[in-house]
């Protein structure tokens, strides 16, 4: 059997990326180990209440990355982790489309930011 070569570091340092649900927990985290990478990181998250997104998710990190709800921050960004989520699995059967998330983010202003582009390696 032909052993796969090992995997190399991706290179972050400099690339313009956006996180959706970026203050709750997961994008929070993978918005920490993307600054420490050198990557330039928007959060954008939509603060649904008791949603988890908790602006101390991010502490020791909200002078190294920008935190929105305007969905022009999707303009000039080269890569996307879309990690917006209810949290509650009840909540998203009852209500999949809670007050002011009414297709922002998932329609028109997320195409053409270069989704197909991949981190240089």
């Amino acid at each position: 059997m032909t052993s796969l070569p090992p995997p190399q570091p991706l290179d972050w340092i400099g690339r313009r990326v956006l996180i959706t649900g970026g203050v709750g927990f997961v994008g929070s985290n993978l918005a920490r180990r993307l600054v420490d990478a050198g990557a330039q990181v928007t959060c954008f998250d939509a603060f649904v209440p008791n949603d988890g997104a908790e602006l101390f998710n991010l502490d020791g990190y909200l002078d190294r990355l920008r935190v929105v709800r305007d969905t022009a921050a999707v303009e000039g960004q080269e890569v996307l982790f879309n990690l917006a989520a209810q949290t509650s699995h009840v909540e998203s059967m009852r209500d999949p489309h809670p007050g002011d998330l009414t297709g922002w983010l998932w329609t028109g202003p997320i195409e053409g930011i270069g989704l197909d582009q991949r981190p240089r390696g």
